[in-house]
Formats: structure tokens, sequence, C-alpha cells
């Protein structure tokens, strides 16, 4: 929200963090903590996808902490979503 966005300009993180916790926006919070460099509170996100069944948020989480094995594995799950959708385009 607006809240975040001033946060972001003035260079306030923690506020930030704050305020896309509090509104559940996981993808941006991860990308929060990939730009602080805060790879410990990004695998905690990568654990939060796995508790919330996000597959799409596994690998976004795993892409950002550079974690093969985890986009792989992730890969095998979105496979049959890609096949489906390659078909649908044909």
């Amino acid at each position: 929200g607006e809240l975040a966005s001033e946060a972001l300009r003035q260079g306030n993180h923690q506020v930030v963090e704050m305020s896309y916790q509090r509104t559940k926006d996981f993808d941006r919070l991860s990308f929060l903590y990939l730009i602080t460099g805060d790879t410990e509170k990004l695998r905690k996100m990568l654990k939060i996808s796995n508790m919330r069944s996000d597959i799409m948020g596994r690998y976004h989480n795993a892409l950002l902490l550079g974690d093969a094995a985890e986009r792989v594995k992730e890969n095998w799950h979105l496979r049959p979503y890609g096949r489906g959708i390659i078909r649908w385009w044909r």
C-alpha cells in the first residue's frame, strides 16, 4: 500500500517489511529480503510457501535463493500445468 511505497522511497526497509507482512504480500516481501541480503528470512519465506502449498511461491523463493535442487523439485510439480498450457496454445 501507500505506507510501504513511502517507506521504500525513504529507505526505511523495516517499515516496508512490516507493511508487506501485514498485507501478506509474499512476493514483494521475498524480493525485499533478496535486495537487503537477508537470506535467512528468504529461507523462511520458502518454508512459508511450503506450508501454504504455494507451488509458484516455492519456485520463486528457490530461484531467489539459488537453490537448484528445490527448483528442480518445483519444475516436476509444474510440469503438468505447462503441458496443459502448451496443448491449449497450439
